[in-house]
């Protein structure tokens, strides 16, 4: 009898330490999953910042070539809501990334948001970028 509770309490340890293990396990991918998003977030917002620098230039380079104002101003409306379409895209998809149960728990759902979402945690300096 005694070799037996031996063994079942050799199978409930094996059994704990699995369990254990497998909470860990998750624990890390919680937390390499939120600062691949955080790169992410950071890589997009960067990206954005470089689109407009270069429309800026795109729309001197036009306006030095004699383009009539009404014509830059017809691009940059273009150009807006292209991008506004992109930012918005691209959070959509990030959104959707995660499972069902996980997307109302984000931080954010549109691009104001994320964009607010990064300053709160560059504030507290909890972004170590």
């Amino acid at each position: 009898m005694t070799y037996l509770n031996y063994f079942l309490f050799f199978l409930l340890g094996v059994s704990i330490v699995k369990a254990f293990d497998f909470l860990f396990n998750v624990g890390c991918s919680i937390l390499i999953l939120k600062g691949a998003e955080l790169t992410a977030l950071n890589i997009i917002v960067t990206l954005a910042e470089d689109v407009s620098f270069m429309r800026e230039i795109k729309y001197m380079n036009l306006k030095r070539a004699g383009s009539k104002e009404s014509e830059i101003q017809i691009v940059k409306l273009v150009d807006d809501q292209t991008l506004q379409n992109w930012k918005d895209s691209v959070i959509k998809k990030i959104i959707n990334a995660y499972p069902h149960s996980y997307r109302d728990r984000l931080a954010y759902q549109d691009w104001k948001g994320a964009l607010r979402y990064l300053d709160y945690l560059a504030k507290n300096k909890k972004l170590d970028f």
